[in-house]
C-alpha cells in the first residue's frame, strides 16, 4: 500500500470538519489511474510506466462510522472547453466520474484524455433485468412515429385499392365484365406508393405495359397465331428477345411479362377477336387509376418535401462531421472515437448523396413542382458531392495526424491548438449556422439573405490567418524540436476544414447571380424528360443493338436470350399443367420472372424465395377467406384485412419483402382457393418458374459477380496509378510560364481520371453487396468486411488524389507576378522523393491487382518485400518534412528580409516617412536578419522579439499586396478607357483556382508566396495521406487473396482418392 509522504500531504492539503474532508487538485496529464483500497477509503493515483506514482491530490477522511469515505477530485485550475470541469466523487463502494466537456491543462509533460462515459462503477451491473426476453411497451412507444407511415399507406391501399378491386373482380354482378379480373387486384395493390412522384412513375410503367399488351395482343390475333401451336411458341420466344433491346424503357420487364400473359389469356379462352387484348389492357388501366386515386386521398405526400428534408439533414450532418473530426484531432489520442464516428457518418452521408438522384427523378413526375426547383436541387447535390470529397480527405487527414502524433511532441501541439482554439471554434460555429440555414429554403434570394455566407468567409479568413500565425510561431522555435510531419498534417487538416467555406462561398455567388433564363423551362423539360431523351437514346443505340457492337450490347442480347428461355419454359409448364381447366385465367405462374429475372444468381434466388414464401402466406389468407367464412362480405373482409396486415410489414426489413408479395397475391389467391388442387398447382407453378430461371441463369451466359468486382477494382487502381504518374509528372515540370500549357493539359487528364475512378467506385459498391449474397459452392465465405474496408480506403485515396490535383492547380494558377524562388527550391527538393514514391506506388498498385487477378501466382513473401520498399520510401517522405520545414522557414525569412530592405529604400526615396521610421525598419530588419541566421544555425530566438516581427511582417504584407495589385488596377483603368478590350485576368472575387470539384480563396492581404506555401503544404500532406491509405489497403487485400485461393484449392480430393477413402 502506498504511503503518503510529507510532500504529498503538503501538495494535497487536508481539512477536516465534522468527520468529512474535501480537497481540490489539478489532474496531471495523460496518466493512467489506479485505485488503492486503504481499508477505509480509496486513493486515486497517476502512473507513468515504472515511474514513481504521484497522487492526484485526493483527501480522504473517515466519517466517523468506520465505513464511508468521501473523496473528491476536481480540476480547479483548468478551464474546460465549454466551461465544464471533471469531478470525481467516491462514496463507500462506488465512484462516479462525471464529465461535461474536458480539455486538459497545458501544465505538465502530457495531457489527460477525457473518459467518454458517464460513470465508472466499481461493480458492473445490468441496467435491466437479465431474465427479460420479450418486447416492452416502452419500446413500442418510443418507435410509434416510425410505425405511422407504413400503417397509413397500408390502410389507404387496403381501403381504396384492394377493397374496390376485389368487389369488382369477384362479385357475381361485375366479374363477367373483366377479362383480366384476376390481375386487376394484383396490379393495383402492388403499384401503390407512399409519395406522389413514385406513384405517378410506377403508374406510367404499368400504363406503358398495358398499351404494349393491347398492341401485341392485337398483332397476335391479327396473324392468327393462336390457331398454330408452333407460331404461338415462336412468337412467345421472339417477343421477349425483341423487348429486351429496348433498354431505355423502364417498363421493358413489364412488357415481357404482359406479352406472355395476353397470349396465354387468348389461348386459354379460345377467343380470336381483337377486342380480347383491348379489354385486358383496359382492365389493367382501371387498376392503375385506383392506385393513382389513393395517392391524392386525403392529400398527396410530395417527394419534393421528403427530398428537402434529406438535404436539410445532410447539411446538418456535414457540420456534425466537421465538429466530430475536429474533436478527434484535438483529443491527442492515437485512436479517437470521434474520428471513427466521423468516418462512419461520412459513409452514411455518401450513401445519402448516392440516393438523392433517384429522389430527384421521382420529383420530375410531380405536377405541383416547378422544374426550376429540381434544377436548383441538382446544383445543391453537386455542392454536397464536392463537400463530400473534402470530408473524405478531412477524415484521412485526421487519421494521418493522429497516427503521427506522439507523446513527446504533445506539449508543442498544445501551443498550436491554443493559437487556433478561438478561430476554429468560431469558424465551426459559423459553418454549422450556414449549413443549417442552407436547408431551409430553395429560393436563391431567400437563401442568400438568410445564410451568413459573409460571416463564414470572414471566420475562414481568420482561421487561415491563425494558421499563418501558427506557422510563424513554429518557425521561431528550434527546428529539431518540431515534429514536422505531424505539424504539416495538422495544417493540412485545418486547411481542408477551411475549404468547406470556399465551396459555400462559390455557391453563394451562383445564387447571387441567379438568372431564371439560364435554366430549362418547364415545357422544354417536360418534352425532354418524357419524349426527347428517350427518342435520342433509342436512336443512338439502335444500330449498336442490332450489330452487337459493344460489350453492353452483347450482354443485353445474352440477357434477352436468358429471359426468353426462362419465360418460354415456365409458360409451357404452366400451360400444360392447367390444360384441362380452360375457365381459369390465372396463367401467370411464369410472371414471377418479372421480379426475379435479374442478371446474377444471388439476386434472382433471393427474390424467388421471397415470392414463393409470400405466395404461401397469401394462399393461407385465400383459403381462410374461401372456406372459413359464411358470405361474400366476410370473404372480402378477410382478404382485405390480410392484405392490410401484410402491407404494414412490407418495408420493415429486407426479409419482410415476403410480406409485400403476400399483400398483392392475397386477392388472386382468394380467387383460386375454390379448389384445393388448384392452390397446390399455383405453388408448383411458381416453384418451377424459380427453378427454371435458376438453371437458365446458371447455365446460360452466367455472370461471375466476383470477377465483375475485381475488374472494377482493377480499373480503379489502374487509373489511380495513372493519376499518380500524371500528377507526379506535373511536379517534375519547372515552375515557368513556358510549360503552362503542358501543365494544364496534364491536370485535365488527371481530372478526367478522377471522374472515371469515382464512377467505377460507385459501381463496385453495388457489386460488393451482390458478392456478399452470392452462393459460394466452393471456397471460403466471401470476406465482406475486408471488401467493404478496401472500398472505403479506395474512396479516401480518390479524395486524396483530388486534393493533390487541387493543390497543383492552386500552385500553377494564373499569375501577375513571377513565382517566388522559394517555391522552385521546395519543388526541386521534393521532386526526387516524389519520383521514387511514384515508382514504388505503381509497384504496390500492381501487386494489389495481381492479388485478385492472378491469386495463385501472387506470393505473400514477394508482396511483403515490395511493400517494405514502399514503406521505406514513405518513411523518407516523413523525414523530408523536417528538411522542407527548415528550408521553407529560412526562405520565408529571407523573403521578408529583402522585402523590408526594399520597403526602407522605397520609403526613403519617396520621402514618405522620416528618419525614425527608417530606423525602426532597420531595427526590424536586423531582428529578422539575426533570426534567419540563428534559425539556419539551429538556435532559438528570443521570444521578446515576437511582437515587433509580427507587426513588421503585417505591414510588409500590406505593402507587397498594394504593389502586386497595382498592375491590376492599371489594367482596369485601361479597360474603362477602352471598353471593347477584354481582360485575360479573372474578375475580382473569383476563386484563385477551381478544379471540377474544388475552389480556394485566399484571405485579404495574403501575399502570393503565402498562397504558394499553402498549396505546397496541401500537395505534400495529400501525398502523405494518399500513401497512408494505400498502406492500409495491403492487409485487407491479403484476406481477399486468401478467399480467392480457396476457390482454386490444390489440396482437394481427386476422384480416385474419393473412392479410395475409408472410414
Amino acid at each position: 500500500m502506498h504511503t503518503h509522504t510529507s510532500a504529498e500531504k503538503e501538495h494535497c492539503g487536508s481539512a477536516a470538519s465534522g468527520g468529512a474532508a474535501a480537497v481540490h487538485s489539478e489532474l496531471n496529464s495523460d496518466h493512467s489511474t489506479a485505485w488503492e483500497n486503504s481499508g477505509v477509503g480509496y486513493s486515486l493515483y497517476s502512473c507513468e510506466g515504472a515511474q514513481q506514482r504521484e497522487p492526484y491530490g485526493l483527501a480522504a477522511a473517515n466519517t466517523g462510522d468506520g465505513g464511508d469515505v468521501t473523496v473528491e477530485v476536481k480540476e480547479a485550475h483548468e478551464p474546460a472547453e465549454d466551461g465544464g470541469s471533471v469531478g470525481l466523487i467516491a462514496r463507500g463502494r462506488r465512484s462516479l466520474l462525471r464529465q461535461r466537456s474536458f480539455v486538459p491543462s497545458t501544465a505538465g509533460p502530457q495531457r489527460v484524455t477525457a473518459v467518454d462515459r458517464d460513470a465508472v462503477p466499481l461493480v458492473v451491473e445490468a441496467r435491466r433485468s437479465v431474465d427479460e426476453q420479450g418486447y416492452s411497451l416502452e419500446q413500442l412507444w418510443r418507435v410509434r412515429y416510425s410505425l405511422i407511415a407504413p400503417i397509413y399507406i397500408a390502410f389507404k391501399t387496403a381501403a381504396l385499392v384492394t377493397l374496390p378491386l376485389c368487389i369488382l373482380c369477384f362479385s357475381d354482378a361485375t366479374k363477367s365484365h373483366f377479362k383480366a379480373g384476376s390481375l386487376m387486384a394484383v396490379v393495383g395493390t402492388s403499384n401503390t406508393k407512399l409519395y406522389l412522384g413514385q406513384q405517378i412513375s410506377g403508374s406510367i410503367i404499368i400504363m406503358q405495359g398495358a398499351v404494349w399488351m393491347i398492341l401485341w395482343g392485337t398483332f397476335v390475333s391479327a396473324v392468327g397465331a393462336t390457331r398454330h401451336e408452333s407460331a404461338w411458341w415462336g412468337l412467345a420466344f421472339a417477343v421477349v428477345v425483341l423487348v429486351s433491346f429496348f433498354t431505355n424503357f423502364r417498363s421493358r420487364r413489364v412488357m415481357m411479362s404482359y406479352s406472355i400473359i395476353v397470349m396465354q389469356l387468348m389461348r386459354s379462352q379460345g377467343d380470336q377477336s381483337v377486342s380480347t387484348a383491348a379489354n385486358a389492357g383496359a382492365d389493367l388501366l382501371l387498376a392503375v387509376c385506383f392506385a393513382m386515386a389513393q395517392a391524392f386521398v386525403p392529400y398527396p405526400l410530395l417527394m419534393s418535401r421528403y427530398t428537402d428534408e434529406k438535404f436539410k439533414a445532410a447539411w446538418k450532418q456535414v457540420g456534425t462531421i466537421c465538429t466530430d473530426v475536429r474533436a478527434g484531432v484535438w483529443s491527442g489520442r492515437a485512436f479517437s472515437g470521434n474520428v471513427a464516428a466521423a468516418e462512419v457518418a461520412c459513409d452514411d452521408l455518401t450513401a445519402v448523396a448516392k440516393g438523392i438522384p433517384g429522389l430527384l427523378f421521382f420529383i420530375s413526375y410531380e405536377p405541383f413542382e416547378r422544374s426550376l426547383y429540381n434544377q436548383l436541387r441538382n446544383e445543391r447535390l453537386t455542392l454536397l458531392q464536392r463537400m463530400l470529397v473534402i470530408l473524405n480527405a478531412t477524415c484521412t487527414g485526421a487519421r494521418l495526424f493522429t497516427s503521427m502524433s506522439s507523446s513527446e511532441t504533445r506539449e508543442a501541439q498544445l501551443q498550436w491548438k491554443e493559437i487556433l482554439r478561438v478561430p476554429v471554434d468560431e469558424y465551426l460555429h459559423a459553418l454549422r449556422s450556414t449549413l443549417a440555414e442552407l436547408g431551409e429554403s430553395l429560393e436563391p434570394a431567400t437563401t442568400v439573405r438568410r445564410c451568413p455566407f459573409e460571416l463564414l468567409q470572414s471566420k475562414k479568413d481568420a482561421l487561415l490567418r491563425a494558421l499563418q500565425s501558427c506557422r510563424a510561431h513554429v518557425a521561431r522555435g528550434d527546428p529539431a524540436a518540431v515534429d514536422a510531419p505531424a505539424f504539416y498534417a495538422f495544417l493540412y487538416f485545418h486547411l481542408l476544414l477551411a475549404l468547406q467555406a470556399d465551396e459555400l462561398h462559390t455557391f453563394a455567388e451562383q445564387l447571387a447571380a441567379f438568372d431564371p433564363r439560364r435554366y430549362t423551362s418547364t415545357w422544354r423539360r417536360f418534352l425532354e424528360f418524357f419524349f426527347l431523351d428517350f427518342w435520342d437514346d433509342f436512336r443512338n443505340k439502335l444500330l449498336g443493338r442490332v450489330l452487337l457492337r459493344t460489350r453492353d450490347d452483347r450482354r443485353t442480347f445474352k440477357e434477352g436470350l436468358k429471359l426468353a428461355c426462362a419465360y418460354t419454359v415456365a409458360a409451357a409448364f404452366t400451360t400444360k399443367l392447367n390444360s384441362e381447366d380452360t375457365t381459369d385465367t390465372y396463367f401467370f405462374g411464369m410472371s414471377i420472372i418479372l421480379g426475379m429475372g435479374l442478371p446474377t444468381v444471388s439476386e434472382s434466388i433471393e427474390v424467388g424465395v421471397h415470392r414463393i414464401a409470400g405466395m404461401s402466406f397469401a394462399l393461407v389468407i385465400g383459403y381462410i377467406a374461401r372456406w372459413k367464412t359464411f358470405n361474400f362480405v366476410q370473404e372480402i373482409a378477410v382478404v382485405v384485412c390480410g392484405s392490410f396486415m401484410a402491407l404494414c410489414l412490407r418495408d420493415s426489413t429486407r426479409y419482410m419483402h415476403v410480406a409485400w408479395y403476400a399483400s398483392f397475391i392475397a386477392p388472386s389467391a382468394y380467387g383460386i382457393a375454390r379448389d384445393r388442387i388448384t392452390m397446390i398447382a399455383r405453388v408448383v407453378d411458381c416453384s418451377f418458374a424459380v427453378a427454371a430461371y435458376f438453371v437458365v441463369c446458371t447455365m446460360m451466359f452466367p455472370i461471375n459477380p466476383y470477377r465483375v468486382l475485381w475488374n472494377l477494382r482493377s480499373l480503379s487502381q489502374m487509373r489511380m496509378a495513372d493519376t499518380v504518374t500524371t500528377l507526379s509528372s506535373v511536379v517534375l515540370l519547372p515552375m515557368s510560364a513556358e510549360v503552362q500549357d503542358i501543365v494544364i493539359a496534364r491536370l485535365a487528364i488527371a481530372a478526367e481520371h478522377i471522374r472515371f475512378i469515382n464512377g467505377v467506385l460507385g459501381q463496385s459498391q453495388e457489386w460488393v453487396n451482390i458478392c456478399a449474397k452470392e452462393p459460394a459452392l466452393i471456397g471460403n465465405p466471401f470476406p465482406t468486411e475486408q471488401a467493404q474496408r478496401v472500398q472505403l480506403l479506395l474512396q479516401h485515396m480518390c479524395a486524396g488524389l483530388e486534393i493533390w490535383l487541387f493543390g497543383l492547380q492552386l500552385l500553377h494558377r494564373p499569375r501577375t507576378t513571377p513565382t517566388h524562388p522559394l517555391i522552385g527550391k521546395l519543388m526541386d527538393a521534393v521532386r526526387p522523393l516524389l519520383t521514387d514514391l511514384e515508382v514504388a506506388s505503381r509497384v504496390v498498385f500492381q501487386d494489389l491487382i495481381d492479388a485478385v487477378n492472378v491469386p495463385l501466382e501472387w506470393n505473400v513473401e514477394q508482396s511483403v518485400r515490395r511493400f517494405s520498399d514502399f514503406v521505406l520510401i514513405k518513411g523518407k517522405l516523413d523525414a523530408a518534412f523536417h528538411e522542407l520545414h527548415r528550408d521553407m522557414n529560412i526562405a520565408q525569412m529571407e523573403h521578408t528580409r529583402r522585402a523590408i530592405a526594399h520597403l526602407g529604400e522605397h520609403s526613403a526615396q519617396e520621402g514618405m516617412v522620416n528618419k525614425s521610421f527608417i530606423g525602426q525598419r532597420t531595427e526590424n530588419y536586423c531582428i529578422v536578419h539575426d533570426y534567419a541566421d540563428n534559425y539556419s544555425a539551429g538556435h532559438t530566438i528570443n521570444p521578446h522579439l515576437y511582437h515587433s516581427v509580427d507587426s513588421m511582417q503585417a505591414e510588409v504584407r500590406e505593402r507587397e499586396r498594394e504593389r502586386d495589385t497595382a498592375p491590376q488596377q492599371q489594367q482596369q483603368q485601361q479597360q474603362r478607357a477602352s471598353p471593347t478590350q477584354t481582360s485575360s485576368q479573372p474578375p475580382a472575387g473569383t476563386p484563385l483556382t477551381r478544379t471540377f470539384n474544388l475552389s480556394f480563396r485566399a484571405p485579404a492581404g495574403n501575399l502570393p508566396i503565402d498562397v504558394d506555401v499553402t498549396a505546397f503544404t496541401i500537395i505534400i500532406a495529400s501525398v502523405a495521406a494518399l500513401t497512408a491509405s494505400l498502406e492500409h489497403t495491403v492487409p485487407f487485400t491479403t484476406a481477399i487473396n486468401k478467399f480467392l485461393r480457396s476457390r482454386y484449392d490444390a489440396n482437394a480430393f481427386t476422384v480416385r482418392e474419393f473412392f479410395l477413402c475409408k472410414k
